[in-house]
């Protein structure tokens, strides 16, 4: 049971709103990645000063091939990147974060959410050796609603986007199949851009002094779309 208790947090793993899913349908495209990558995970300490090299997680198990559908850049926006790993918990995720430090503190974090207990990348990992069928249904199902959440999110924001209902120009917004949206809290300092393909939410996120300046949707989207773009959502053949 001790694997277990960390499994059964994924309920409540999801850090923005969520709502009930409107009648309109979100009319995005299908793009499969690849699932025969190789599992060679990028060089962690290339061009980084041998003193201060990236943190790193190799503790990836099948989620390993998604570390190569996330940006390669070893910078960001100015910004270094320091993790580069998996969360296989609570979470079936790979990331790479960039940040700096001070005053100043700025974070870009791209992730892939898993969303399906079925796809290849999360199923080896919820598998539990010691699970009864009753136990390992009941992570299976809870790591589902999960991913049923991420998927009501992304309609929402097509939602927003055809009916917009938010002032001051923070109404969420798709561009170029991607959902630009803050976290409709008060602080106003996060932005993100995701969108889902074949049970995998590719996400953005951006806090901090660069995300406090951008006033509207349409200004993150400028700033956030090219930067998205860096995730090798068709990886080669």
């Amino acid at each position: 049971m001790a694997r277990i208790t960390p499994i059964l947090l994924i309920i409540f793993s999801l850090n923005l709103f969520t709502a009930c899913s409107p009648d309109t349908e979100p009319g995005s495209k299908t793009v499969t990645p690849d699932t025969n990558l190789n599992e060679t995970s990028p060089d962690e300490n290339e061009n980084f000063p041998e003193d201060n090299p990236p943190e790193t997680d190799d503790n990836c198990g099948s989620l390993k091939p998604l570390l190569k559908l996330l940006p390669q850049a070893k910078e960001m926006d100015g910004l270094p990147e320091t993790f580069r790993g998996c969360e296989n918990s609570s979470e079936q995720t790979a990331s790479v974060i960039y940040n700096n430090e001070g005053d100043d503190y700025s974070e870009y974090q791209f992730k892939i959410y898993v969303l399906n207990p079925e796809s290849v990348y999360a199923k080896a990992n919820l598998t539990l050796e010691n699970a009864t069928l009753e136990q390992q249904a009941f992570i299976n199902q809870a790591f589902k609603t999960t991913g049923d959440m991420h998927k009501t999110r992304l309609e929402l924001c097509h939602h927003y986007h055809q009916n917009p209902m938010i002032p001051d120009g923070r109404n969420p917004l798709i561009t170029q199949d991607v959902c630009v949206m803050d976290n409709m809290d008060a602080n106003k300092e996060i932005w993100n851009a995701y969108t889902i393909k074949n049970d995998l939410e590719f996400h953005l996120e951006l806090q901090g002094r660069k995300a406090a300046i951008i006033s509207t949707t349409d200004i993150a989207a400028r700033q956030l779309v090219p930067l998205f773009n860096q995730f090798n959502l068709q990886p080669n053949p």
